[in-house]
């Protein structure tokens, strides 16, 4: 599938919205990067084609950086699935402890508990170090057992 880089950043910046990694409001974002909300708006609707300036403002306020948008826009497009971590993992041997590790410290910064659970193994890690699935599907199993344990504390509270 062909697609330019626009629509891969317009498809992969509102995944990122959709997966909770920006909580602020898009009034806001606007106002603090310097463009109105239906600009904005009309972007994250695809009714407008998001200057590259834009880009860089917008995967700034999301922590991205917009090669890495476009990346996660273009694995969407493929049909890979959402993975936030695209580019920045990569490096790594593959489904090796240090890769795993990597996504659950990604994965806890990106939930707002930066520096806790360093040494957990989430459940589907040997899965993952044995090759058996992808960064993706680790990352997803990871995302899901991370908001049932916060759902438990948050009960307990």
């Amino acid at each position: 599938m062909t697609t330019n880089s626009s629509e891969c950043f317009v498809v992969g910046i509102k995944a990122l919205r959709d997966h909770g990694w920006q909580e602020r409001d898009q009034k806001d974002i606007a106002k603090d990067i310097g463009y109105t909300t239906t600009h904005i708006s009309q972007v994250f609707r695809a009714k407008r084609t998001p200057s590259p300036k834009l880009q860089d403002a917008l995967s700034e306020e999301y922590g991205v950086l917009t090669e890495n948008v476009i990346k996660i826009g273009r694995m969407i497009l493929n049909g890979e699935g959402f993975f936030p971590f695209s580019g920045q993992v990569e490096h790594l041997p593959p489904n090796s402890e240090v890769q795993a590790r990597k996504i659950v410290e990604l994965t806890n910064k990106a939930f707002g508990i930066d520096g806790l659970l360093t040494t957990y193994q989430p459940k589907g890690w040997i899965n993952f170090c044995n090759g058996e699935t992808s960064p993706i599907d680790f990352y997803k199993v990871y995302v899901d057992e991370l908001k049932a344990l916060i759902a438990a504390i948050q009960k307990r509270w």
